[in-house]
């Protein structure tokens, strides 16, 4: 037995991709969302009516409707099951929860054909939200779901017994998701807060900018010498340089500045050496990883998040300019508007031009690249995968905050499809 229960956590990985792989399925189905923020955890719960019936018994007049009047005894029925069933303890301490949304949303209708066996049980659906409060932000939310109803139409095992309903679940915490999934033999998920520095790792690594050559100016020295040539010239014109009061001055300046040629000092850029720019390979080194943490700053959830990590690579006015375009680029029309959440970014060519280019103020380089972008959207405990490729030439810039994206000529984009990632063999597993 000892086996056994060990093999469990093995294949969760397998069993969470099957089910991410697969389309929703005509019978039981539910959508969690776990938002964990400073003052509350969140569980947004999307079941449709087939599921219901499988937790809670309230009568209803037809099978395959709910009215109206039938929604308040239904809410009650569902809160009391949560409560009861689906502990939430963040540091240690339960807590109950609070309903702070109920809804019936519009049924799919265009999607009915795809479920002739549950029809409108499959396609009306309710959404729950209870809020767990918190008086500082958790370190630590375990997570319990139960029970676990009999699915009539698993597909795992065509013409046998009903099995238990795995439930897929996404969290949103500290500006990344999670997808987990509760299972019978595992029903409870526990989450962890990371800490400032584990954040910061999220991002790839961009190099410091080479320090510039500098010269160290005596400030004082070069002024009294500056004011006797700046003297000498006046007195050239008028034909008094040769007189012994300026010839008394020459020399004492030229005392006061070598007595003084230690001491304030200022450091000024080098105009006889050439500029610490990178060269090719150091300048796609820069680029990289300044272009993907574009990317990386959209796994956060909040607006103001996003900008904040945005930052890291973009300069100035691009900002706000290149968040609505990345924004938009992310939106699936064909499910419903979604945002995509972006799992890899390739590089498929990329050309370094005008090394040493001005960009208003700043110095730096330009790059014309050529990149893919694979995203997915998860929702009904499955995804939709897309992957597009664009074309575009960047300006990346010197600033006193480091190399940063200070320009974009977007070149074409075009949709080429869906990467899907590979399923996954258990570990110790041959494959076979």
């Amino acid at each position: 037995m000892a086996g056994e229960d060990d093999s469990v956590p093995a294949l969760v990985p397998i069993l969470l991709l099957a089910r991410l792989l697969a389309h929703p399925q005509d019978g039981p189905d539910v959508d969690v969302r776990v938002h964990v923020e400073d003052t509350r955890v969140v569980f947004q719960i999307m079941m449709n009516l087939a599921f219901v019936d499988e937790i809670v018994t309230v009568p209803r007049e037809r099978p395959d409707a709910l009215h109206d009047v039938e929604l308040p005894a239904l809410k009650k029925a569902l809160v009391s099951f949560y409560e009861k069933n689906n502990r939430v303890r963040i540091d240690g301490v339960t807590v109950l929860p609070k309903v702070t949304e109920f809804e019936r949303p519009p049924p799919e209708l265009h999607q009915l054909p795809r479920f002739p066996n549950y029809g409108m049980r499959a396609i009306i659906k309710l959404r729950l939200e209870l809020e767990y409060e918190t008086t500082s932000p958790p370190h630590e939310v375990a997570m319990k779901w139960g029970p676990f109803p009999l699915n009539p139409a698993n597909p795992d095992v065509p013409g046998g017994d009903p099995q238990p309903l795995d439930v897929t679940a996404q969290i949103f915490a500290q500006g990344e998701s999670q997808v987990i999934l509760f299972m019978q033999e595992l029903p409870e998920h526990v989450w962890e807060r990371v800490s400032d520095d584990e954040l910061t790792d999220r991002f790839l690594s961009v190099p410091a900018p080479m320090a510039t050559p500098t010269l160290s100016v005596p400030v004082v020295s070069m002024g009294i010498v500056g004011a006797l040539l700046s003297i000498g010239a006046i007195l050239l014109v008028i034909g008094g340089v040769r007189s012994r009061g300026y010839r008394r001055a020459v020399i004492g300046g030229l005392l006061v500045a070598g007595c003084t040629w230690p001491f304030f000092h200022f450091e000024v850029d080098d105009p006889f050496s050439a500029r610490a720019l990178p060269d090719e390979a150091e300048a796609l080194g820069v680029f990289r990883p300044l272009h993907g943490n574009i990317y990386k700053a959209f796994d956060f959830t909040s607006e103001s998040e996003i900008y904040d990590a945005l930052e890291r690579s973009v300069h100035g006015d691009l900002l706000e300019s290149l968040y609505g375009e990345v924004y938009h680029s992310l939106i699936m029309q064909d499910e419903g508007g979604a945002v995509s959440h972006v799992t890899e970014v390739r590089w498929l060519e990329t050309e370094v031009e005008d090394v040493g280019a001005m960009v208003g103020a700043h110095v730096g380089f330009q790059v014309k690249v050529r990149w893919q972008v694979d995203g997915e959207v998860r929702h009904w405990g499955h995804a939709h995968y897309r992957t597009n490729e664009y074309r575009a030439r960047y300006s990346v810039v010197r600033t006193g905050d480091g190399w940063r994206i200070a320009g974009h000529h977007p070149l074409g984009s075009k949709r080429i499809g869906a990467s899907v990632p590979e399923r996954r063999q258990p570990p110790g597993s041959d494959g076979k």
